[in-house]
């Protein structure tokens, strides 16, 4: 077994939490009929990794042991799992298939955890300044191929995918599910720890005020709503929880003296007002039009997957082909409006220069490889995706004047001229 016998989670402002490692072998040991050790391949902000050998010949069995920190209890190993799930049963995107999964946290290994399968290869960001052109090229030919094949996926509602559980066992299971809904979103303000850091407002759902935050987790069934979630979320903990709120406002020392105090309410205050003012702006820009024209093909589905984390750390290749073998860490991936998943292979941090190759070569275009309706929803969303990249700033963004100036303006832009119009953008005006 591993030479540990148990590992810990820490936090800044929190006790630790501790995991066992022992436990953890004999799950993998029960599922594969072999005595198993662990050798920790990474470690992230909300997971590590183990390798699972065989303790005999010390061979890898072709399988990975993941387990979650407790930074979102329960739901977001679900959702991680059927999104996995939904992905290899309705696309042909290569994912790790997940075997033996637990969601929760009391059970004997003391933690959330996975056993997934084991993708060959290498991150496509370990050497992809050195890797040859023709190898970028199929590398990217792939992703694009594979983005289009997620995007042609449609839902009624925005959210996060489930599992939907069997009455015996809701947080366990070892089997395929081929039955999947659409549930509470799993985004960043919900998070009982965010890098590290525990947020008093949502660590202990059986208070009231936490299972009233976690209401507003949706799922939605507008376009609208699923924007406005995050500001929700915000403006309710500053609501509930000013005095938590207002160390996040200017430095993290205690206010000095009255006038320090006064200046973070009214900070506070003019957060809180702002946040109301983005709700409101969230209805009505784009609100629920399909911001390209022609609107959507399936007008009663607009909704499609967004993944949360696509970067080349996750795509995982073949350095020597360029074949794609497989993508990792689906966590927090939800399904959004159209024009919002509507990205090109530049969400996944290929610098610039490499999307498209040099002159010699055909260029390579990721977005002519997707279908008109991708094509339509990304070049119409690009104004939109920017204002819903703001909606993820923390509370301190949004007491700033020159923001409420800026939700002020799209405002009034958006009440003369309708839903889906987009206010011409340029440097100075942006927040």
């Amino acid at each position: 077994m591993h030479s540990k016998t148990a590992s810990v989670w820490t936090y800044e402002n929190g006790a630790p939490e501790e995991f066992s490692l022992t436990r953890l072998c004999e799950v993998a040991e029960a599922h594969f009929g072999v005595k198993c050790r662990l050798e920790k391949m990474a470690e992230g902000g909300y997971h590590k990794v183990y390798d699972i050998i065989e303790a005999g010949d010390g061979k890898s069995l072709g399988a990975v042991a993941r387990v979650a920190s407790p930074a979102f209890p329960g739901d977001k190993m679900k959702s991680e799992v059927a999104t996995l799930r939904y992905i290899a049963s309705h696309t042909s995107v290569p994912v790790p298939s997940v075997s033996v999964w637990n969601a929760d946290a009391s059970n004997p290994v003391g933690a959330e955890y996975m056993i997934m399968q084991k993708i060959p290869g290498i991150p496509a960001s370990d050497n992809w300044k050195t890797l040859p052109v023709e190898i970028k090229e199929r590398v990217v030919i792939q992703v694009s191929e594979h983005l289009a094949d997620l995007f042609s996926l449609r839902f009624e509602k925005a959210g996060s995918i489930y599992c939907v559980p069997s009455e015996s066992s809701p947080s366990v299971s070892s089997t395929a599910s081929d039955a999947y809904e659409i549930g509470p979103v799993v985004t960043g303000p919900f998070f009982r720890a965010l890098d590290g850091i525990l947020d008093c407002c949502a660590t202990n759902l059986q208070t009231s005020s936490s299972s009233r935050l976690h209401s507003l987790r949706g799922p939605f069934t507008s376009a609208g709503d699923y924007l406005a979630h995050y500001l929700r979320a915000l403006l309710f903990k500053c609501a509930e929880f000013p005095k938590e709120t207002m160390r996040q406002l200017g430095d993290d020392e205690e206010a000095k003296g009255d006038s320090d105090r006064e200046q973070k309410r009214e900070a506070l205050q003019r957060a809180e007002r702002v946040l109301g003012k983005g709700i409101q702006l969230c209805t009505i820009y784009p609100g629920d039009a399909s911001v390209f024209p022609g609107g959507s093909s399936t007008p009663e589905q607009l909704f499609t997957l967004r993944l949360d984390d696509f970067r080349l750390v996750n795509i995982i290749i073949d350095e020597h082909t360029g074949k794609v073998n497989g993508y990792v860490d689906f966590e927090g991936t939800t399904t959004a409006p159209l024009w919002l998943a509507a990205t090109p292979c530049g969400s996944a941090q290929l610098p610039p220069d490499d999307i498209y190759v040099p002159p010699q070569h055909q260029p390579i275009n990721p977005e002519d490889r997707c279908d008109a309706e991708w094509r339509k929803a990304y070049q119409g969303g690009k104004p939109f995706r920017r204002w819903a990249d703001y909606l993820e700033l923390g509370v301190e963004a949004w007491s700033f004047g020159h923001v409420e100036r800026w939700v002020d303006a799209r405002l009034a832009w958006a009440s003369e001229r309708g839903q889906g119009v987009a206010m011409p953008e340029s440097d100075d005006m942006l927040i």
